[in-house]
């Protein structure tokens, strides 16, 4: 129905959002629908009521309603060679199976369906009546062709778009729809299957869909809730925008993060509060890092662990981790000071953990820079000698002067 509403509009967001997906145009559209479940009933049981059967559609099961002056018949009107058939359906998992009857509308082209845009009073008005002819249980699917625009080209059905094509285009199609109502989206990490472009532009492609069409926001109280397990999600934004939810024995905690992820990066955002993650590489080559740095601050190593080490140190030089960087001796002194706390080896590391572990890490370096520098520079100024040279100078001119 999106897609639909999309095809047929006019408005250069639809058009972006179309263009995003290399969507064209309408090839065709195949509305199948179907004799609702509570007609089916009365005609079975021959129940049906004589203002029912006056004021009822005779094409459409004797259905009635706006839906069906206004939308189904002109649908009817657009359509080529209406045909009326009587189908099995399964209807549940179990196999179970009915007779249904149903007839099959066909829209052959793009310019039909603008059409039927113009006849049921614009986009808006489509959409909401064909969503209502489905809850109404007469729409038993809809089966559309486009022409896309991208290396391969040619005709494409709906059902072969990807999983993220089809997010992309329900989530801002709806959005658009329903822009100028008081709304409240809740998305369920949309980004789930996503490519890392999209990722980038989503909230542009949101800000850019609940924009009016002269450039300023529409004016309402509509809010958007996003959960995310995805840090490009949560790149772009600043700390007020982002809230951390997290388990403290049988209480949920929400919290800001300390810093703006904006900036960040995915590292960054992935060795952060956000995520906690220890490291950013794999378990192997982390567990391989771990045991030589271990090793190479061990005194004395046996014969078999120098053999271990230089294999490590081997391996790791092949994955662009060298071994040069020892040779510098605070970083050096950094590692051996490093290895010494085992207790935050592992993929995961706690807010409390992370805490503890940058707070050791500081005094680390604290400790190297205050060996290194000295601890007169950081306790007390240099004393002021000016006058002591002073003097000494004008004794020094005196005696050349006497010698002279």
């Amino acid at each position: 129905m999106v897609l639909l509403a999309c095809l047929l509009s006019e408005d250069p967001v639809f058009k972006k959002v179309l263009a995003n997906l290399n969507i064209e145009s309408l090839e065709s559209a195949l509305f199948v629908l179907k004799e609702p479940h509570r007609l089916r009933e009365k005609r079975r049981g021959g129940k049906f009521e004589e203002n029912e059967i006056n004021e009822g559609d005779p094409r459409f099961w004797y259905a009635r309603g706006n839906v069906v002056s206004e939308f189904l018949d002109k649908l009817w009107k657009v359509s080529w060679a209406p045909i009326e058939q009587e189908a099995t359906k399964q209807i549940d998992f179990r196999g179970r199976s009915e007779k249904q009857k149903q007839l099959y509308l066909f829209v052959p082209s793009q310019e039909k369906l603008k059409l039927l845009g113009e006849l049921v009073g614009g986009t808006d008005s489509f959409f909401r009546y064909a969503e209502g002819a489905y809850i109404g249980d007469l729409i038993d699917e809809v089966r559309i062709t486009v022409k896309k625009r991208d290396e391969h080209g040619g005709k494409v059905s709906f059902t072969h778009l990807s999983e993220g094509e089809l997010q992309m285009l329900t989530v801002l199609g709806l959005m658009r729809i329903t822009r100028e109502d008081h709304c409240l989206f809740l998305l369920d990490e949309p980004d789930t299957h996503l490519n890392p472009i999209w990722k980038l532009r989503y909230f542009d492609d949101i800000e850019g869909v609940l924009t009016a069409t002269e450039g300023a926001l529409v004016q309402g109280e509509s809010q958007i809730f996003i959960t995310t397990h995805d840090p490009m999600m949560v790149g772009s934004l600043k700390r007020e925008q982002v809230h951390i939810l997290r388990r403290e024995n049988s209480l949920t905690v929400v919290e800001q993060p300390d810093i703006h992820p904006q900036g960040m990066g995915v590292t960054g955002l992935l060795k952060s509060e956000l995520f906690g993650l220890a490291s950013t590489l794999d378990t192997e080559t982390e567990r391989r890092l771990f045991r030589r740095n271990e090793l190479y601050v061990k005194t004395p190593r046996t014969a078999k662990e120098d053999a271990e080490l230089s294999r490590l140190s081997s391996e790791l030089a092949d994955l662009g981790f060298s071994t040069s960087d020892f040779r510098d001796p605070d970083y050096a002194l950094f590692v051996r000071k490093m290895a010494q706390h085992r207790k935050f080896r592992k993929p995961v590391l706690s807010p409390e953990e992370q805490a503890e572990q940058d707070a050791i890490a500081d005094s680390i370096i604290d400790e190297i820079l205050g060996k290194e520098v000295g601890p007169e520079i950081f306790i007390k100024e240099p004393p002021d000698r000016t006058d002591e040279i002073s003097k000494l100078t004008d004794k020094r001119i005196a005696i050349m002067e006497n010698e002279s």
